[in-house]
């Protein structure tokens, strides 16, 4: 459940006895190293908020940030030896990294990726980010609504 836009993750277990354990995103913030599993069970083991969270743009910076290293590194792979490529070549990315209510506006993203298009570049990058899929080539930017087909 997430409390009141905070971020934090509440989660409660009845198996074996009583426990509750507050998951705070911002400790595993993008390009932090992993934690051990002590740190791990450190953090498992808190009651109250204790991460540094967020200030200001600074979820759509680190959102923004996660994205380009994401498409930079599949773009090595795209222009590795062996890769089929051709006449279009698009990246699709389900972004599965817990942002809470992030701001989608152009400017974050498209600023991340100014120096990224080139011939060597994916045409089009695709996110997959919530409601939306982030549609991005060459400095433009769409947010399109993603519609469940299987919604009923």
């Amino acid at each position: 459940m997430n409390e009141g836009g905070s971020g934090a993750e509440y989660f409660s277990s009845k198996r074996g006895g009583s426990f509750t354990a507050i998951i705070d995103p911002s400790l595993f913030k993008w390009g932090v190293p992993k934690k051990s599993l002590a740190e791990l069970r450190s953090i498992a083991s808190k009651t109250k908020l204790t991460g540094p969270g967020w200030n200001g743009n600074e979820m759509e910076d680190e959102w923004s940030i996660a994205i380009s290293d994401v498409s930079r590194r599949k773009t090595s792979k795209l222009n590795s030896q062996g890769f089929s490529k051709f006449d279009k070549n698009w990246l699709l990315i389900y972004d599965n990294i817990d942002s809470g209510n992030i701001d989608l506006s152009s400017a974050y993203l498209v600023k991340e990726l100014v120096d990224y298009w080139s011939e060597n570049s994916f045409d089009k990058i695709f996110v997959e980010t919530g409601n939306f899929v982030i549609e991005l080539q060459d400095g433009k930017f769409a947010k399109l609504k993603l519609n469940d087909v299987w919604k009923q």
